[in-house]
């Protein structure tokens, strides 16, 4: 959330919808997985899905800022 702020006040309005897109599908996904597999809530095979789950999505986001720079250097 910081990020997208510090972007936003430095006319970065781009970054700061892409970090705040990753961080609301972050949030969905949490939710969706505490919905979906039963079970306590601190089960330890549910938090080792979680964590990988939104280390897919960390990767993703670090992918798709990656192609965005590397399309801007080349135009």
């Amino acid at each position: 959330m910081i990020e997208a702020g510090v972007n936003i006040n430095d006319n970065k309005v781009e970054k700061a919808g892409q970090s705040a897109v990753f961080m609301v599908a972050g949030e969905l996904l949490n939710t969706g997985l505490n919905k979906v597999i039963p079970g306590l809530k601190n089960d330890l095979g549910k938090e080792i899905i979680k964590q990988g789950a939104g280390l897919k999505l960390k990767i993703t986001e670090n992918e798709v800022k990656k192609t965005n720079n590397q399309t801007k250097e080349n135009n």
